[in-house]
């Protein structure tokens, strides 16, 4: 599974056991990439496209992002839906049907006694949405948590399951968790099948090998630039990339380095390209 923008020289790939690390260093871009994929998620149109193998697939259907740890509320208007849409489900199984039934008859005799026993005629509609009866029970999760690690476990567990997403999109994450609770993150995700993709706005330390893709924004009076690090398979380059787009218009900077490359190598030329974007 891939995820393409029409912005990236490079697409965002998705291995088992593998966890990609986007790195926005200019604000600017930060903020537009999270409101992009937040509108894609919601269903509307944007620069992202996402594919299995050549398969086009829904952002929306397949695409989660946790955008401030500190609010993760699982009790919200969706997930609520969805429990009670499946409880509904539930509830007309041949197991439940008659206890169903037997409700409803019992409610409506009680509804009907209420009101012939009224001041003023009253009439009532005798389909029972079960729904409401869940919303006045105030049927919600239950929840206990002893840690934030714990919490997004949780959230990412319930929204996988009950809504089949398969990629979850975490921001600034290394900003606010140990490093311990990030592996725990890992571990989890990589044990359930579950796709991460970290975006940061300011370098992470390296947890481990299991992160594979940098990139680090550049932007000056004349244009933007962008360094591209990454592990051995994202084509045409071998480990690292840099490019310039110039606000003139002039012809873009491309610098890709080789499977042969020597760090001295990727180094010299790293060094070089940043010197011809600052002092152009």
């Amino acid at each position: 599974m891939k995820l393409i923008h029409e912005d990236l020289s490079n697409e965002i790939i998705f291995e088992e056991n593998k966890v990609n690390l986007l790195i926005l260093e200019n604000k600017e871009k930060f903020v537009e990439f999270i409101q992009e994929i937040i509108k894609q998620i919601d269903g509307e149109y944007g620069k992202f496209s996402l594919f299995e193998e050549n398969t086009e697939l829904k952002i929306t259907d397949k695409i989660d992002i946790i955008k401030d740890i500190f609010d993760l509320n699982l009790n919200n208007k969706k997930v609520l839906n969805k429990i009670y849409h499946e409880l509904e489900k539930l509830s007309v199984d041949a197991e439940f049907l008659l206890e169903t039934k037997n409700m409803e008859n019992s409610l409506l005799k009680y509804i009907y006694y209420l009101i012939e026993n009224y001041d003023y005629p009253l009439e009532i509609i005798e389909e029972i949405d079960l729904k409401e009866i869940f919303k006045l029970f105030s049927v919600k999760l239950s929840l206990c948590f002893s840690n934030k690690i714990e919490e997004i476990l949780e959230y990412i567990d319930l929204v996988s399951k009950i809504f089949k997403k398969e990629i979850f999109i975490l921001i600034n994450f290394h900003i606010f968790l140990e490093k311990k609770d990030i592996v725990a993150l890992y571990r989890e995700c990589f044990y359930k099948k579950i796709k991460l993709l970290f975006v940061e706005n300011q370098k992470p330390d390296i947890i481990n090998n299991e992160e594979s893709y940098y990139i680090l924004a550049f932007e000056s009076d004349s244009g933007v630039a962008q360094l591209e690090i990454t592990t051995p398979h994202f084509a045409p380059y071998y480990y690292a990339c840099f490019n310039i787009l110039w606000l003139n218009d002039d012809e873009a900077y491309w610098w890709l380095d080789e499977e042969n490359s020597t760090v001295t190598d990727i180094l010299k030329n790293l060094e070089k390209s940043l010197d011809y974007f600052i002092n152009s």
